[in-house]
């Protein structure tokens, strides 16, 4: 039941056993703003008495907590001075959380309340910019572990996205002040190399650039990075180490090399060399490593992410797609497969005819079917090959039917049923028989079915709405009766793929010779029905079949005596359908 308090505004659901025979619910109601802000403003003072400062992680999560509800607290006029005094003086709070303070700042301060005063918006400023003073150390995680992404833009008063280089000056200025001072570095080093936050990189950079003309870090970074191992970050050193290549490429490779040097590299220094960049001398220590199961092919993706891959020649990036395809490792043949899509299928860059066909028809590609990208990724490569040997179409038809379309189904959207499609479009005639050949042989039979009619797509259109074209439409319809009426029993294997329509032109042409061919009442016009039914739908099950009905009596006007007698008993079978979906409704309501 529904009640309500006595000026309608508010309303609660609660159950009769609850309210019973009852007086009506009274809903509290404030009298006062400080009726309202007072007890949240008591049990924030409470929450700060309770401070630990020897239990970091209780201090911690109070922190966070506090600044949630100052957070809160600023929606309102009446009590945001109260948060702003809560939120300066969380400043000093011993083990606060500075990185949520932070975030919280830039957002209020970006994307202030409706109706915030200036002056609140103008204090939520000083306070931001508070957090970025102090020591090295306080200012490093401020501007660079904090990573926040807000700060790099801004909104104009019209609307539009500005980029705002603050954050690098601020960055570029950290650096001066890292490289000019021994103990800073002594002091921060580890911290540095540690840091988790993606501008570490661009620090990284700044810091490269600098030190060559001020001192040489190279040994005293790379040394400390060693002591430190594990705690090493993903970001300071490749960012250093691709600045170092960019000034001088045989003192970055020496480098990369000396990281790589170890059977089994640390996970950082792999990362390390390969977003700094690549060599061909680098690429080969990787390639061996990988062989020898040192180095995941995950990095080799970045090859096609133009990661010094254009330090590379054809052969070179040739000689790794082929070790990659080769591998028998499914995340190998997805990172080959997206590196000759970048460079050899988007760049043209040249690759063998032989190497693209094996990438194509690689199984392991897809082990993964929820992997939309390598799906994308491989079709980038089949127009490629399509264009380069249009006489091999029906070769790669035949090839994606046997290969790719297996037992466990794929997604019908993918980049290999787009081909697939594509090339039934373009050879229709030629394509149909290798289509039903794997219909009838292939394990995968339902799945290439299912595709063929897309059944995976809802039927339930908007209104007015043309039917979508299936893969189906691409062909002829009599030359699949004609295979039908060679062995009647395919069509238990069809039956996925006939449209669910019997209106005038693609799609609904076959579907009535299918009727007319095996008669209104056989057994093969029965099953017909239910796969009419079949499909995603949403909304009530009284109009999805009152929809159907009303499509089932248009059609029966230009219809042939045994389709006019099918179509009769499915408008009775949908009367039915609708009858019954209704009681459930009314039920459930």
């Amino acid at each position: 039941m529904c009640i309500r308090d006595r000026d309608k505004s508010k309303a609660r659901v609660i159950g009769v056993e609850y309210q019973g025979l009852a007086p009506e619910i009274e809903f509290w109601v404030p009298k006062l703003w400080s009726d309202l802000f007072d007890p949240r403003k008591v049990a924030l003072r409470g929450l700060l008495a309770s401070s630990k400062p020897e239990d970091p992680e209780w201090q911690t999560a109070l922190s966070e907590v506090i600044i949630k509800g100052a957070a809160e607290l600023l929606r309102s006029k009446e009590a945001s001075d109260w948060a702003i005094s809560i939120l300066r003086d969380h400043l000093d709070f011993p083990g606060g959380n500075r990185e949520a303070l932070t975030r919280m700042l830039i957002g209020r301060v970006k994307h202030p309340y409706n109706g915030t005063p200036p002056n609140v918006t103008k204090a939520l400023s000083e306070i931001l910019d508070a957090t970025g003073t102090g020591s090295f150390s306080t200012r490093f995680d401020r501007f660079v572990t904090y990573d926040i992404h807000e700060e790099n833009f801004s909104f104009s008063p019209s609307g539009e996205y500005v980029e705002s280089d603050v954050p690098m000056k601020r960055i570029e200025a950290l650096a001066e002040e890292f490289v000019s001072s021994r103990e800073i570095r002594r002091e921060s080093l580890e911290k540095v190399i540690g840091s988790p936050g993606r501008r570490a990189s661009s620090f990284g950079r700044f810091v490269a650039s600098l030190s060559s003309k001020i001192v040489d870090l190279d040994d005293e970074i790379l040394s400390c990075a060693e002591a430190l191992d594990k705690g090493v970050g993903n970001f300071f050193l490749s960012g250093y180490l691709g600045a170092v290549k960019g000034a001088d490429r045989t003192r970055w490779e020496a480098h990369a090399l000396r990281l790589l040097a170890d059977e089994k590299p640390a996970t950082w220094k792999i990362h390390a060399v390969v977003f700094s960049g690549l060599s061909p001398k680098v690429t080969e220590r990787l390639l061996n490593l990988f062989a020898a199961g040192a180095v995941h092919a995950s990095y080799f993706q970045n090859v096609g992410w133009s990661f010094g891959g254009a330090d590379l020649s054809s052969d070179q990036l040739h000689a790794i797609c082929s070790c990659l395809e080769r591998s028998g490792d499914p995340d190998a043949a997805r990172a080959a497969v997206q590196i000759a899509s970048s460079r050899f299928a988007r760049e043209q860059t040249d690759i063998s005819s032989e190497l693209l066909w094996s990438l194509l028809m690689n199984p392991k590609v897809f082990e993964r079917h929820d992997d939309q990208m390598s799906s994308y990724y491989w079709k980038t490569l089949a127009t490629a090959f399509r264009m380069r040997h249009p006489e091999r179409d029906l070769e790669l038809l035949a090839g994606i039917l046997t290969v790719h379309c297996n037992s466990h189904g794929m997604d019908s959207d993918s980049g290999v049923f787009e081909t697939a499609a594509e090339i039934c479009k373009a050879h229709p005639k030629e394509s149909w028989p290798l289509v039903g050949a794997t219909l009838e042989t292939s394990d995968a039979s339902w799945t290439i079915a299912s595709w063929l009619g897309d059944n995976f797509r809802s039927e339930d259109s908007p209104e007015g709405a043309t039917r979508a074209l299936l893969p189906i439409d691409a062909f002829d319809p009599d030359q699949i009766l004609r295979w039908l009426a060679e062995k009647p029993a395919r069509s238990e294997l069809i039956m996925q793929a006939i449209p669910k329509s019997l209106e005038p032109g693609p799609g609904g042409e076959l579907t009535r010779g299918f009727i007319d061919f095996f008669g209104a009442r056989s057994e093969e016009a029965r099953n017909l029905i239910w796969h009419f039914e079949e499909g995603a739908r949403w909304g009530p099950a009284s109009s999805y079949y009152a929809k159907q009905r009303d499509n089932a009596r248009i059609w029966i006007e230009a219809a042939s005596p045994a389709v006019r007698e099918w179509i009769g008993e499915w408008i009775h079978y949908l009367s039915s359908r609708i009858e019954q979906a209704r009681i459930a409704e009314e039920r459930e309501f």
